[in-house]
């Protein structure tokens, strides 16, 4: 996938097919990365095993190396189980 320079208003512009065409080949290309299944044993850390750098991930820039890819899922959702955010918090 490239980058195409553009005024910003490409998407507004595109016909209505163009977009669903190009949508589709976006789920098609997200779905394809879902299914690749990593090694066993592959940890979540830079190219040498090392701690990563990330600016928009919370407070912390530097993190990890992490030992597997849950407890990386588990540090972006700020330690919370998955079943708590899934809860409803307002009161009924």
């Amino acid at each position: 996938m490239d980058r195409i320079p553009s005024d910003g208003i490409g998407w507004v512009k595109c016909h209505e097919e163009s977009r669903a065409r190009l949508l589709e080949q976006l789920k098609d290309l997200i779905q394809e990365m879902r299914r690749i299944t990593p090694s066993k044993g592959t940890s979540v850390a830079n190219v040498n095993g090392g701690s990563l750098y990330d600016p928009r991930l919370m407070d912390l820039f530097i993190f990890g190396p992490l030992e597997a890819f849950m407890e990386f899922h588990r540090y972006l959702r700020g330690s919370s189980r998955f079943q708590e955010l899934r809860s409803d918090p307002t009161p009924s």
